[in-house]
């Protein structure tokens, strides 16, 4: 874990993302929706936005071989447990809390741009 863990989530192109340990793009292809907004959790211990997502429970993996080292394919099996245990989940509207999004304060290494990370997996494709 990097000293200031930043865990972003963003909306781009229609999609929900966000960003895995600073090394995967994570698309939400069909975020559930409630309230207008896309629901959303932060998993623990790993501390990752995790969107919740509507069927087919599938996800597609773009990756380049050439790219993903060491780190990144253990880590890969690491995000497609948590995708599988955390994106499907029933969760009871009254348990869910409403959520802001901040970029204040965040060092401008630790922002999102979803443009720099080229190892992409999209869920619910």
């Amino acid at each position: 874990m990097k000293a200031n863990d930043y865990e972003p989530t963003k909306r781009l192109n229609g999609t929900s993302v966000s960003r895995f340990h600073y090394r995967f793009l994570t698309v939400f292809k069909k975020p559930r929706i409630v309230n207008e907004r896309p629901v959303v959790e932060f998993v623990t211990p790993a501390h990752v936005p995790v969107f919740l997502s509507e069927l087919p429970m599938r996800v597609h993996a773009d990756l380049d071989l050439q790219e993903l080292g060491f780190e990144e394919t253990w880590s890969l099996v690491i995000l497609l447990q948590l995708l599988k245990k955390n994106c499907w989940k029933d969760i009871e509207p009254i348990k869910l809390s409403d959520y802001s999004v901040s970029t204040a304060g965040v060092p401008p290494e630790a922002l999102f741009d979803p443009t720099k990370l080229h190892l992409v997996i999209e869920v619910s494709q």
